[in-house]
């Protein structure tokens, strides 16, 4: 009777845990498609953002809007490395998901001011922004394979891994895709 019990509560487990690798495993790809879109709409945009058309305030009295973008792409750069260097550690500490959270939440409020003309007036204020979501992008390839270690199984963290850099290409394909019609 009792052996029964046990060897019956095993596949649901077995089950269970598979639902879920399944689930973090979609949940990664659209996450990080979504957020490679993203990414590549920011530089896509950029000329559109930043135009003399935009309404943004250039405040400079020495540098030109050009010199501002120039700056700009230069610092973001930066900031990916930065980011990459400095978020690691926190990473491993808090975990894929945990991280993953902070980071998407970050990004939303970023993106969702960069749109706004009420938090976004100015090409200064423009510039942080991409410098601040550029440096947050900066982790979640870190933070997607940390959680894919964590919540899969070793023997297929190459398979998700795989399927999580397809989703960044595929990510990239469309945003310029759809900018560059």
């Amino acid at each position: 009777g009792s052996s029964e019990c046990i060897g019956s509560a095993a596949p649901k487990k077995e089950n269970n845990k598979k639902d879920e690798s399944l689930g973090i495993s979609l949940s990664l790809f659209i996450t990080y498609l979504t957020v490679m879109a993203a990414k590549c709409a920011l530089p896509s945009t950029l000329a559109i953002l930043s135009s003399a058309d935009s309404g943004l305030i250039h405040q400079s009295t020495t540098l030109t809007r050009d010199n501002v973008i120039s700056r700009l792409l230069a610092l973001s750069t930066l900031s990916i490395a930065a980011g990459k260097i400095f978020l690691g550690p926190v990473i491993d500490s808090l975990g894929g998901i945990k991280s993953l959270q902070i980071t998407l939440s970050a990004l939303a409020v970023c993106l969702g001011s960069i749109g706004s003309a009420r938090t976004c007036r100015t090409l200064s204020a423009l510039a942080i922004y991409i410098i601040i979501v550029d440096f947050g992008f900066s982790s979640f390839w870190a933070a997607c394979v940390k959680t894919i270690r964590e919540y899969t199984e070793e023997n297929r963290w190459s398979n998700e891994i795989g399927r999580l850099a397809m989703a960044a290409r595929l990510g990239n394909a469309i945003s310029f895709a759809f900018f560059a019609w």
